[in-house]
């Protein structure tokens, strides 16, 4: 049996190379979509927990179309990955999910982030903070670069311009 320092040490050293996105593919297990890694099929990225959806157009916009002046810095950084979408109906379809890297079943990593659900027909998760580590915008990276949304590189290019992206150790990823 490995130990999990093991399993977590491979698992930050995936997260870490340049070339992770491309060895991840997806697969279904149980009726959902897991995205496995092509050289040990026990490590997978996938959806633990769907929350409510939590925002709408009115709380970013007013009658006049205009951004609502009080919005927080997070929240300005949503509106701007939503402009991709010219009718900005995804403002009404932002979901807060629960991810997980895992080691079979057992999730090792977990991170809180933002599904963009319509942005042109396709999902697209976002980091619900603006600050994030290295290995978790690999993370996101791999997760969009599998669900093959339609903005990808626009939003990739938003995301890198208005979050903060810190180097991790391995001690960050534990």
């Amino acid at each position: 049996m490995r130990e999990i320092k093991d399993i977590k040490s491979e698992i930050y050293d995936i997260l870490t190379d340049h070339g992770a996105i491309s060895d991840f593919e997806l697969s279904e297990k149980n009726g959902r979509e897991i995205y496995n890694y092509c050289e040990n099929k026990n490590i997978n990225i996938s959806i633990l927990h769907n929350y409510n959806t939590r925002y709408s157009y009115e709380h970013f916009f007013d009658e006049n179309k205009k951004l609502i002046d009080n919005l927080i810095t997070h929240e300005k950084f949503i509106t701007k990955v939503c402009a991709l979408d010219s009718s900005y109906s995804c403002c009404d379809c932002i979901e807060k999910q629960e991810w997980a890297i895992s080691y079979d079943t057992n999730p090792i990593y977990r991170m809180e982030l933002l599904n963009i659900i319509s942005l042109s027909s396709v999902n697209f998760v976002i980091s619900n903070k603006l600050e994030i580590f290295d290995f978790e915008y690999k993370l996101i990276e791999i997760i969009n670069e599998k669900l093959s949304a339609l903005f990808r590189g626009q939003a990739l290019n938003i995301m890198e311009n208005e979050l903060t992206i810190n180097k991790s150790t391995f001690e960050d990823f534990s």
